[in-house]
């Protein structure tokens, strides 16, 4: 039976939200994201915690709500939108504060999107919206309702909400205790959460496969319910893609893009070799080209399935990205479904994991559209990501073992290249020099805060005896 896991998300962003509206600033949550990450049951969870009145419309089983708003004009009276927002949810309509009107699947009628404002500012009730935004880009004219929104990017459940839904929320304060002490975790605690952080890389976040598997379900239920989840993504794809070749390709490539990056000389994305692996494993797919391709690549970002590094060009301008850069899936259950398990591909799984983090890490505040992050790659030279820190200019190694040494940011370190080393792998906690190891359960627990904090990076140079070393991205 699944039962719901409670998302951090319900804690900061959707507050946030929450106190804007409550202080008059009239928006609606807009909470978009890939598809099967809980954005309807956590929507729904926090709508019974703070409303007194919930209307619930699925427009994707309400294909009448588009006709509906296009055939009337609700402009010179809120009654007949009242009228409507009652048959849709099959509830008596109170307007109020207190009522919270959720819009579910909202990509399957642009036209609610297009005329946000009859509610937002025809009604006292509130507005949530869940969905893929990547709809809109395949529509050809709605309308934007610019400041009408306010927009909620929301992932699979995090390791930390894996620890709580797997009632191991003691460690949670172990991790972050000893990450703000620099001091190394115990032997028994260190084995323990390794063992944990490998089943929640196994299966990844979707919510549904780690309730399944929290219910004790074998792995071949499992392994269905993440083939269901791309069966639906592209089923739902098919509706935006006008190009009817490119419908037939979508699966293909994004199953096939996981093998290309496994083979090391090909860690660059590089769409030609997509192109020629998909031809010699289906030799109907003779029309696919490197167009076609491309083009998938392009929707499976947006629809936020995969993700993206980039070869940062100067370490002195981090943002100075360049290239198609280096392609994973965002889901490691998901890319693990699809290489069958294979042992040699922890590396890459490990490396898209912790870019995905690094990603929410980046973002300006939780919730927000992922940020682009960059990768060290020159002649003799590799480092898996590179990011500015409290520190300084900071190589991050990422290691699915305990062998951490690098000898590319050991010679940028020594250089002066670079000014800070994290290194994330199966080995302890521990800090020597500028260079810090970090198991990689806890590397998602490093903090993105106010620089002014007093934090690891800067407690050298502030207070040695400092205990409040955390560390702060920005």
């Amino acid at each position: 039976m699944f039962q719901y896991m409670h998302r951090d998300i319900e804690d900061n962003a959707f507050l946030d939200w929450l106190s804007l509206i409550r202080n008059g600033n009239i928006r609606a949550l807009f909470v978009h994201g890939a598809r099967q990450v809980g954005k309807t049951t956590t929507v729904q969870h926090f709508a019974k915690e703070h409303f007194e009145n919930i209307y619930y419309i699925n427009l994707m089983e309400n294909r009448e709500v588009n006709v509906a708003l296009k055939q009337r004009s609700y402009s010179n009276s809120k009654e007949p939108l009242c009228e409507l927002i009652s048959m849709w949810s099959e509830l008596e309509f109170i307007d109020s504060e207190n009522s919270v009107i959720i819009f579910d699947e909202v990509q399957s009628a642009p036209e609610v999107y297009g005329n946000l404002r009859l509610f937002t500012r025809g009604l006292k009730s509130n507005v949530i919206l869940t969905g893929n935004y990547l709809a809109y880009l395949a529509v050809d004219s709605v309308f934007i309702p610019a400041g009408d929104t306010y927009d909620v990017y929301m992932t699979g459940l995090t390791f930390k909400e894996f620890l709580k839904a797997s009632n191991y929320s003691f460690l949670i304060e172990i991790i972050e205790t000893n990450l703000a002490s620099l001091l190394p975790f115990s032997y028994d605690t260190h084995e323990q959460l390794l063992k944990l952080f490998s089943v929640y890389l196994s299966y990844g976040g979707y919510p549904e496969v780690v309730s399944s598997y929290l219910n004790d379900a074998d792995r071949r239920i499992l392994s269905q319910i993440l083939n269901n989840n791309i069966d639906r993504f592209c089923d739902e794809s098919i509706a935006y893609i006008k190009d009817i070749d490119e419908k037939l390709f979508l699966r293909d490539v994004m199953c096939n893009i996981p093998k290309v990056i496994l083979t090391r000389e090909h860690i660059t994305t590089k769409v030609s070799k997509v192109t020629e692996l998909i031809k010699g494993i289906d030799k109907t797919h003779n029309k696919i080209d490197n167009k076609v391709v491309r083009s998938m690549i392009g929707w499976l970002l947006e629809a936020h399935m995969i993700t993206q590094s980039y070869r940062c060009s100067d370490l002195n301008a981090s943002r100075q990205l360049t290239g198609e850069g280096r392609i994973y899936l965002k889901d490691s259950g998901l890319a693990n479904e699809i290489l069958g398990q294979d042992t040699s591909a922890i590396g890459i799984i490990v490396e898209g994991y912790i870019c995905t983090v690094l990603e929410d890490m980046f973002s300006e505040n939780i919730g927000s559209k992922p940020k682009a992050i960059s990768f060290i790659e020159e002649p003799g030279l590799e480092v898996d990501f590179f990011v500015n820190s409290i520190y300084g200019k900071t190589a991050i190694e990422v290691k699915s073992g305990s062998n951490m040494k690098n000898k590319g940011s050991i010679d940028l370190l020594k250089k002066k290249k670079i000014d800070f080393i994290i290194r994330t792998g199966t080995s302890n906690l521990g800090k020597e020099g500028n260079i810090l190891t970090v198991p990689l359960y806890a590397f998602s627990f490093l903090k993105f805060k106010d620089r002014l904090e007093a934090t690891f990076f800067q407690s050298e140079r502030i207070n040695k005896k400092s205990s409040l070393n955390r560390m702060i991205l920005e």
